[in-house]
Formats: C-alpha cells, structure tokens, sequence
C-alpha cells in the first residue's frame, strides 16, 4: 500500500497530497475495466472529489475565498452599526 515514511518527510499539506495520490492510484487500479456500469460512475465521483479538494488548496484560491469571507464579514458589521 504505502510506506510509512510519508508521514515523515515534508508539511501537512504535502503529506495529505500524497495521500490524495495513493488515493488516487488505488481508485485509478480499481477502476480498469469499468466503462458504463456502476462502478465507473464511482470511480468518477471519488476522482472528482480529490481533484475539487486538490482545487481548493491552490494558493490564490484559497487567498480570493478568505478576501471574500472577510469582506462579507466587514460588511455585516458596517451594517449592524448603520
């Protein structure tokens, strides 16, 4: 499966990237063979999930939604003050 000394080398976030490939790899494995049934659907809908996790930690993403939060919440203050 994987080796243990993923957890040892590299941040938080570079762990979980590996984990996400492993993920990956083992639903990429399981999903030979599959074309129009079920399990090809599955196998969509997982890889799907880690590539819209995988999106969300890009960088300026991640930067425009924490603007976009701390905007809305400066606003309702602004708001309840008026």
């Amino acid at each position: 499966m994987f080796s243990p000394s993923i957890f040892k080398d590299g941040d938080p976030l570079d762990i979980e990237k590996k984990l996400l490939k492993l993920r990956w790899d083992f639903i990429e494995e399981n999903g030979v063979g599959h074309n129009f049934d079920l399990h090809a659907v599955m196998t969509y809908y997982l890889k799907l999930q880690i590539n819209r996790t995988l999106y969300f930690w890009e960088k300026e993403k991640g930067r425009e939604n924490f603007n976009s939060l701390v905007n809305i919440n400066e606003n309702e203050d602004q708001s309840e003050v008026a």
